[in-house]
């Protein structure tokens, strides 16, 4: 996701950086909710192991949470350039770089545009394009 939140008072963003955030946000929602799966039952063990060995397990995965956190950064509070953040970089090139060169993302992007719109005149409502809905941008 990106670090900027729309501020109130500023026109919305366009649809393709809100399918752009949309999408990020699920990818950190994943990786998240499937560390907290992994780290539930192994928090327990450890702490049991620490309870019989005196040792300090727990409080290295509680480190490595940390750590996993900043790398997640799932509501975009880490400046960090390291992490997801910096996958969705990379991907978010490439396709910029497709898109320009005319490849499947232009004709893709073309198809959903042109179903979006179907849609948006369908309900009545036709969101006003915005600067970053001419084309995907790299971060």
């Amino acid at each position: 996701m990106s670090n900027q939140e729309p501020a109130g008072k500023q026109s919305p963003p366009g649809r393709w950086r809100l399918i752009r955030d949309v999408a990020v946000f699920q990818v950190k929602l994943f990786a998240d909710g499937f560390r907290d799966l992994i780290f539930s039952p192994v928090s327990i063990v450890l702490a049991l192991i620490d309870l019989v060995t005196g040792g300090s397990r727990f409080y290295n995965l509680l480190h490595l949470g940390r750590r996993t956190d900043r790398w997640i950064n799932l509501f975009g509070r880490y400046s960090s350039t390291r992490g997801l953040d910096e996958a969705v970089s990379r991907v978010e090139t490439m396709v910029a770089e497709q898109y320009r060169k005319g490849g499947i993302t232009a004709s893709a992007r073309q198809a959903v545009d042109a179903a979006l719109d179907r849609v948006s005149q369908t309900d009545g409502h036709r969101p006003e394009p915005t600067d970053d809905s001419d084309e995907p941008s790299p971060r």
